[in-house]
């Protein structure tokens, strides 16, 4: 007899919803209620699907006939396949698994930091806000910019490191905006980060649970504290939030993230944020104990 193959879907991405996040298919149009149709076919036939976060498996879990109930959202509680129920349609397995850090990041000593920021012209007592990374379609900037604007040449320096669709957008703020001390660099070794005070992260709230960017992880494993902008019930809110590495902002609230800043320039604070982050990602982004769980779900 023919052996059966195990099917398990692990999702990076979850399309269509990541077309209609780009506005680019609304959710009443054929085609996109036609690939809806397959993605809803292919799961129900699955043995298991693999997603990155809470938020992610909440979508998924709409696809199909009889959704399970509502995931746990905590990590402590659902993470690491912890509290994730059995669809009964079939004996489906739903379950999520974060992602991790990158193995060769490593944690500059004071002086090495200290090299890096002089550089930039980056004083020691400079607090410098900083967001590395692609500014691709579902990173949010209006709060941010506004922010800048602002706090003016009295504020932070506000470092954007990379590139991206939405990059020329920042580009025409900082023309337009000359008081605000926005700094833009081309994509830098990751040892950048470990030159920055805090680190902003935004997820557009129509990208909740579509996709779970991971530069989080590795801002964490450095002990880097995060001022996050975007939905309450994102992956990267609802980590921070449990973590206490961080500052988690509403979108569209600026009045929130000026609050978040100003409690950022203790470096006190800083520090205490940033050490409970790096205690939070050996638990919980730990790749060798990530990928046994990995290989134990797609084997099991």
């Amino acid at each position: 007899a023919r052996k059966r193959i195990k099917i398990v879907h692990w999702i990076m991405d979850l399309y269509p919803d990541v077309i209609n996040a780009h506005g680019i298919l609304q959710k009443e149009n054929i085609i996109y209620r036609f690939l809806g149709f397959i993605n809803r076919k292919i799961f129900i036939h699955s043995d298991a699907i693999l997603a990155l976060g809470p938020s992610m498996l909440d979508r998924i879990n709409a696809y199909l006939e009889k959704p399970i109930e509502k995931i746990p959202l905590a990590a402590s509680k659902a993470n690491i396949c912890l509290g994730c129920e059995k669809n009964v349609r079939g004996g489906l397995d739903l379950k999520w698994v974060p992602l991790w850090g990158d193995s060769d990041l490593e944690n500059l000593k004071e002086n090495e930091a200290l090299d890096i920021r002089s550089k930039y012209g980056w004083k020691a007592d400079t607090v410098v806000l900083m967001h590395a990374g692609n500014i691709g379609l579902g990173v949010g900037l209006d709060e941010f910019m506004k922010a800048a604007d602002y706090l003016g040449k009295e504020g932070p320096v506000w470092a954007f490191f990379g590139g991206g669709k939405r990059w020329s957008k920042v580009m025409q703020f900082k023309q337009a905006h000359k008081d605000a001390r926005i700094e833009l660099y081309e994509y830098a070794p990751k040892s950048i980060l470990g030159a920055a005070d805090v680190h902003l992260v935004s997820l557009v709230s129509s990208w909740t649970g579509v996709g779970v960017p991971s530069k989080l992880q590795n801002i964490f494993s450095i002990g880097k504290p995060v001022i996050f902008v975007g939905s309450m019930e994102s992956e990267m809110a609802l980590w921070i939030i449990e973590s206490g590495g961080g500052w988690v902002v509403k979108e569209g609230d600026v009045d929130g993230l000026l609050s978040a800043i100003e409690e950022a320039k203790n470096s006190t604070e800083r520090i205490r944020r940033g050490q409970a982050a790096r205690v939070y990602a050996r638990k919980y982004f730990n790749q060798k104990k990530n990928c046994a769980l990995i290989a134990q779900i797609i084997t099991s």
